[in-house]
């Protein structure tokens, strides 16, 4: 579909009710949906609403075992309630669409605090890595693996507090796990590549470990600015992640302790039995290594238990 076509097709929705949700503009698109800023009406808040659509749905079989995939994962994600977890209010399929309900964040995301600012100082990225850590370890041990973790799915409010979001749509999207080489000779990419874990590009399940490889790259480009691995070709860019070794991020910023870079190196073993046993292990290790106590800087949590309200009398276009 050329953009045209995709963005006549995103704008021919505004207006459409789905379930509680009028949607009224049409606020962006990535790799795992399309996001709305929708009115609920019961609550009556505004909201954000995001389309997914299945990565490969085209026969009555294959879009039967999406909504019945979707449906059953997006219940269980309305269970997260965590100060650092994007919370799901609602879900359906209504016209063949399947949504998610979230609160509007409007502040940014922790990509585009990075585009900004680069690197960041040292105690910044400790507490960003405490928040993020604290909500993988809460979801791992309910069951549930993000699989996709990356700095666009990390939200920041006003106070930079995270607010990790998009858990589970990858698994959502697809019926079980598929070699991103795969994909990638078919011109499809599914999650983003600079962050996946070996194991994920290889098409095996992806456990809580997947979820550990990705806070290290994300915490290997707060310390630096950079990825571990980037290349303009998304199949060299594969191969480098099930190969290479991790560069050293001493060499790129020489002010990290040594100790705080074993802590990163860890997070971004090959194998995923080499990595830290949970994603709290690898922050209690990343403070100690910076002499830092757990809890140090850190912003009292973002409470989103009720979106922004509008008044009885406002008119629902």
């Amino acid at each position: 579909m050329n953009n045209g076509n995709l963005m006549s097709g995103i704008e021919a929705l505004i207006g459409k009710t789905l379930g509680t949700c009028t949607i009224q503009s049409y606020t962006g698109i990535g790799r795992m949906g399309i996001v709305y800023l929708v009115v609920q009406s019961s609550p009556r808040r505004e909201v954000a609403l995001k389309i997914v659509p299945p990565v490969a749905a085209h026969t009555p079989a294959e879009r039967t075992a999406f909504a019945a995939r979707f449906l059953r994962k997006s219940k269980a994600l309305t269970t997260l309630q965590h100060p650092h977890i994007l919370p799901v209010y609602d879900f359906g399929i209504e016209d063949g669409l399947a949504y998610l309900v979230m609160p509007y964040i409007r502040s940014g995301t922790l990509f585009d605090l990075l585009n900004r600012e680069g690197a960041l100082p040292l105690v910044s990225a400790a507490r960003y890595l405490e928040q993020l850590a604290a909500a993988l370890h809460y979801a791992h041990t309910r069951g549930i693996i993000h699989g996709d973790v990356t700095p666009s799915n990390i939200l920041l409010d006003a106070d930079r507090r995270v607010l990790l979001s998009d858990f589970a749509l990858t698994s959502i999207a697809t019926e079980k796990p598929t070699s991103q080489m795969r994909l990638l000779r078919s011109g499809i990419a599914l999650g983003s590549l600079a962050y996946l874990a070996p194991e994920q590009i290889m098409g095996e399940d992806a456990g809580p470990a997947a979820d550990i490889y990705a806070l290290g790259v994300i915490l290997f480009q707060m310390l630096t600015g950079q990825t571990p691995f980037h290349d303009p070709s998304p199949i060299s860019l594969a191969a480098q992640q099930v190969q290479a070794n991790a560069p050293s991020p001493r060499a790129l910023r020489p002010e990290i302790p040594e100790a705080a870079e074993q802590v990163i190196l860890r997070a971004l073993a090959k194998g995923y039995s080499d990595r830290y046993a949970n994603a709290q292990e690898m922050s209690d290790a990343f403070h100690a290594a910076l002499g830092l106590s757990r809890g140090v800087g850190l912003p009292r949590p973002l409470d989103v238990s009720s979106a922004r309200p509008l008044p009885e009398n406002t008119e629902v276009e």
